[in-house]
């Protein structure tokens, strides 16, 4: 015991011996540049890039591990990380993009070379993209320029290709890579099936193969991953069915993202699944006909994705109960029946999105949705709803605003009734309305003004009244103003002028009074205007033709006078074609129009952005029609019936060759049918009727397609098929069919002098006869030996045929 004293320096002195020769170790491999052999293969990486934003352009220095990107081990100094992944991008739980700034994405183009095979530590990869153009465009074939990842990459714990051009299948090498924790390829155009080897990666816990071609069914294998967190493999070609099986250790899964493929749930209904999900994603996959009955199991949904998923069912009293933490529902599109009371609302404090919509919901809106402070978007559209849209009373108004974070807001297609509430006023942060399609009344608030971001305002086919005011002109930034099928009257506010956000602007089916404002060169979104059906005068103004993205214009049934503008041609998008870019075409239950063409009503919505249309027919429009019209080549239909039009058919209306309805009649148009018109091979629906046309109807064997009296009825100078009215020689026309007055003149006196030449010609023959006793014997004797020989002739006949009898 006395010794241990003595002991003491000397289990110091080494003690501090070890400690000074770690740290010399760790600080010598701090300082030590990397290895060659790793330099090297980075370099040959760059060599075969092409660095147009030069965010490599550190890669120059001596040592490796100071390049951007490029993180050495501190005790080791090998190159365990390469992390090129685009910075700019932010995504959420599934991996989607949801903020970019673009300035900042300069890419880089090339393949990956053999060469990152030496580098043997690496444990991270990330050379993930998002986006064409956006970060790297890496064009792979993974069985050639990845082999080598299968042969030295045995550490690596990350690899994420997602967002770039691999277009082959997935190797089954994958389960080298054993120690691998995450692993994305979304984003690229790889196919085949999934490998079932890549059960095998049993530290695996995300797995993401979102956005691809994948086919085939899930393998079982993928039920053996024990450590797994997130599935995510939505939007691919999967198919086959879904059991128990597939999850049987996903003791750990929390987010499942299958959604957009052909796969059928199938699971026992007493099946009580390993796993509590957070997030659910099954969009478009067979989960029907009953609602699923696991997910009473999961009591931490925050996310739950099931539109389109077959389901014809009422809504269980128990969904509200799992529901508790959810912030997402989407069940839009099935079959869902049952009054909307059975979804408690007040359970759910933090839901921000809700998607009812296209089901058969019945009931009032509950008036519980007004205390739902995180909701900024909620669809109930197109089901059964009744009611009255709920307003606040006096007292929780003063609670502050309500619904404050609503941004979007869709009631349209249900049956409610009564006027629009002052309450929605009070939703200052709205950008779609859409209350379109029930059976509303009453005037508009005033207090809508208020409303100043709104981009969207829908309210067609309701019976909503009175005028609109000026402080519609306000809205700066709106996109759409759909107010079709209203008693709305009064002279229409010229300050609409004003918005030059607009894409669509529908006012048809009211009675509107007052000019068309003069949309100009600043709207150059402007791509849908229907005024039809409304009391509007004066003229077309020529403003329109400054419209670059115009594909639709209807101005018929109103009181519009003057002449067909000469500047049409100026419509870019009806001649070039233009397709339109606004994102707001992919929501076909926001762009969409009443489209009256083929003698039929019908409605354009998800295929109205390839259609072209120009209508302005019944109104008292005067003049000729613009050969300029012929300009708009795509254009498909043309209705300038029951006007006052004159002159004659442009003679190369045939340059229209997308035209599909065409409809002149009741008008004052003369002259021939232009030949040309028989080259339009779409044309299906043709009318001419009640005009001054003559001449003969062309023909074509397209045109027999459209053979119909009925087509040229009240052209009383027209003649040729279909029409009974046989046509004169073609040498009787020319200049617009007009008969030659010369050739009448021929005509007339040849009929005039038949009469009278016979007359005298058989009188002078009688006169001769009569006068020359010769002539008169010798004739008559030449009668009678005719007379003679045909009797004669006769009677042998007769004679032949009475032998031939009796010998039968």
């Amino acid at each position: 015991m006395a010794s241990a004293p003595a002991f003491a320096p000397l289990i110091l002195w080494t003690l501090l011996v070890f400690q000074s020769f770690e740290f010399g170790h760790s600080e010598a491999f701090t300082n030590v540049s990397c290895f060659g052999t790793e330099r090297e293969a980075l370099l040959k990486f760059r060599q075969g890039l092409i660095d147009h934003s030069k965010r490599l352009s550190s890669w120059t220095s001596k040592d490796c591990c100071e390049w951007k990107g490029v993180e050495c081990s501190k005790k080791t100094g090998h190159v365990f990380k390469l992390d090129l992944r685009n910075p700019c991008l932010e995504t959420d739980i599934y991996g989607d993009i949801i903020g970019s700034d673009q300035s900042s994405l300069a890419g880089f183009d090339g393949n990956i070379p053999h060469h990152l095979g030496n580098l043997s530590n690496l444990q991270y990869l990330d050379l993930a993209c998002f986006g064409e153009g956006w970060g790297w465009r890496l064009k792979l074939h993974l069985h050639g320029p990845l082999e080598s990842l299968s042969v030295n990459f045995t550490s690596l714990r990350f690899l994420d290709l997602s967002g770039n051009s691999i277009n082959s299948t997935i190797p089954p090498w994958f389960y080298n890579f054993s120690k691998l924790e995450y692993l994305s390829l979304s984003g690229n155009s790889l196919s085949g099936p999934i490998p079932v080897s890549l059960g095998e990666l049993s530290f695996l816990r995300e797995l993401r193969l979102r956005d691809n071609k994948l086919s085939g069914n899930i393998p079982g294998s993928i039920g053996r991953l024990s450590n797994l967190e997130v599935l995510v493999i939505t939007n691919n070609s999967l198919n086959g069915v879904v059991s128990e099986s597939h999850f049987a250790n996903l003791t750990s899964l929390t987010l499942l993202g299958i959604s957009s493929n052909e796969l059928v749930l199938s699971f026992d209904p007493a099946w009580v699944p390993p796993f509590q999900l957070q997030y659910i994603g099954v969009t478009d996959c067979y989960v029907g006909p009953k609602f699923p009955l696991w997910l009473q199991t999961q009591r931490n949904i925050s996310y739950l994705r099931m539109a389109n998923a077959r389901i014809s069912d009422e809504v269980p009293n128990w969904l509200s109960d799992i529901l508790l933490n959810v912030e997402h529902i989407d069940l839009t599109n099935n079959t869902l029946k049952g009054p909307i009371s059975r979804m408690d609302l007040n359970k759910m404090p933090l839901l921000g999105l809700l998607g009812l919509a296209d089901n058969n919901l019945s009931g009032s809106i509950p008036n519980s949705l007004w205390a739902m402070e995180n909701l900024y978007h909620l669809d109930l559209a197109r089901n059964q709803l009744s009611g009255t849209i709920p307003s606040l009373s006096p007292i929780s108004r003063m609670d502050g605003n309500k619904m404050p974070r609503l941004i979007r807001f869709y009631l349209e297609g249900n049956n409610l009734s009564g006027s629009i509430p002052n309450s929605l006023c009070a939703m200052e942060n709205l950008i779609h309305l859409d209350l379109s399609k029930n059976q509303l009344s009453g005037r508009l608030p005033l207090c809508l003004k208020k409303l100043k971001a709104l981009e969207m305002i829908s309210l067609g086919d309701n019976r909503l009244r009175g005028q609109i005011t000026n402080y519609f002109c306000h809205f700066k930034q709106l996109a759409v103003l759909n107010l079709h099928k209203n008693g709305f009257d009064k002279v229409l506010p010229q300050c609409l002028s004003n918005l030059t956000e607009l894409v669509l602007l529908d006012l048809s089916d009211n009675d509107f009074t007052g000019e068309i404002p003069p949309f100009g060169r600043r709207f150059k979104r402007l791509s849908i205007i229907n005024l039809e059906n409304n009391s509007l005068t004066g003229g077309i103004p020529t403003q329109l033709c400054q419209l670059d993205s115009l594909r639709f214009l209807s101005l018929a049934r109103n009181n519009i006078s003057g002449s067909i503008p000469l500047c049409f041609n100026g419509l870019l998008s009806m001649v070039e074609g233009i397709d339109p870019t606004d994102s707001l075409w992919s929501y076909p239950t926001i762009i969409y129009v009443m489209v009256h063409a083929k003698r039929t009503t019908r409605l354009y919505d998800k295929t109205l952005h390839f259609f072209h249309s120009i209508d302005l027919s019944a109104n008292n429009l005067n003049g000729e029609i613009p050969k300029e019209l012929t300009r708009l080549v795509q254009l498909q239909n043309l209705n300038l019936s029951q006007n006052n039009l004159s002159g004659k058919i442009p003679s190369n209306i045939g340059n229209l060759k997308n035209l599909e309805s065409l409809d002149l009649s009741n008008n004052g148009i003369s002259g021939r049918i232009p030949p040309s018109i028989s080259s339009l091979d779409f044309l299906s629906c043709l009318n001419l009727s009640f005009n001054n046309l003559s001449g003969p109807i062309p023909s074509s064997s397209h045109l027999r397609t459209v053979d119909d009296e009925s087509v040229y009825r009240g052209n009383d100078g027209l003649c040729g098929a279909p029409l009974s009215k046989v046509c004169p020689r073609d040498g009787d026309f020319h200049n617009g069919g007009e008969p030659n007055e010369g050739n009448l003149d021929i005509h007339n006196w040849f009929y005039a002098g038949l009469g009278p030449g016979f007359a005298i010609g058989f009188l002078g023959f009688c006169s001769a006869l009569h006068f020359k006793q010769s002539w008169r014997i010798s004739y008559f004797q030449a009668i009678d030996k005719i007379i003679e020989k045909l009797m004669i002739l006769g009677m042998i006949t007769t004679l032949q045929f009475k032998r031939a009898f009796q010998e039968s």
